[in-house]
């Protein structure tokens, strides 16, 4: 396995802990300058817009923490691809919605410096964030 797989899978697991753990995790292996893109949805730049937008996404829409179910993870050189459906969970472990979801994550060394995520919108419209969609 190599170890950008190895980094994005914690990257991943992290999400399933909680909003603080991953929140933890972001600021651990973003850069200042990662792109992360969910096209349609939203695009931050760096480990601390990044981490805003998560705190923003999780107080409007109730969740707390996210279980990825990977169905496929794939790495090709400094990039990592994964097909998956993210599971948002509200405080008592019940789904909220769910996104079926594939990223190419590019990295460098130890550290993730873009993730691109392609994803229909319509679960979060269901959810009630269509405020939410393009910021």
């Amino acid at each position: 396995m190599s170890t950008q797989q190895i980094l994005v899978e914690r990257f991943l697991h992290s999400w399933s802990v909680g909003l603080e753990e991953f929140c933890v995790t972001v600021e651990k292996v973003f850069t200042d300058t990662t792109i992360w893109e969910n096209v349609g949805y939203s695009t931050t730049t760096g480990a601390a817009e990044a981490v805003e937008h998560l705190r923003k996404s999780a107080g409007r829409l109730g969740w707390t923490r996210v279980d990825a179910a990977v169905l496929v993870i794939a790495p090709a050189g400094d990039q990592v691809v994964t097909e998956r459906v993210d599971h948002h969970l509200d405080a008592d472990g019940q789904v909220l919605f769910s996104i079926r979801c594939a990223s190419v994550f590019d990295l460098s060394e130890d550290r993730i410096t873009a993730i691109r995520e392609y994803f229909d919108t319509a679960p979060l419209v269901a959810a009630g964030a269509a405020g939410c969609i393009g910021e």
